[in-house]
């Protein structure tokens, strides 16, 4: 299977998976508390590693995180 993340102008994180084997691609997406500004995949050692640059308010502030995937993430 493969997966590929794309950020989308609203800020939400839109995913197309593609399983070759069944013939099959599909398209999700991934919202959360902020707007998603970047994505990166990473390959590693075990599978690839996807970190995601999230813009959010705090405190009437708007601050930036790094955030990762949970490690289960094969692409």
């Amino acid at each position: 299977d493969s997966f590929i993340w794309l950020v989308r102008n609203d800020g939400i994180l839109a995913t197309m998976a593609v399983d070759r084997a069944q013939e099959v691609i599909a398209w999700s997406r991934q919202t959360t508390l902020g707007a998603y500004e970047s994505v990166a995949s990473i390959p590693s050692a075990n599978n690839d590693v996807l970190y995601a640059l999230v813009r959010r308010q705090v405190n009437g502030q708007t601050v930036r995180y790094v955030e990762v995937f949970d490690s289960g993430v094969e692409t």
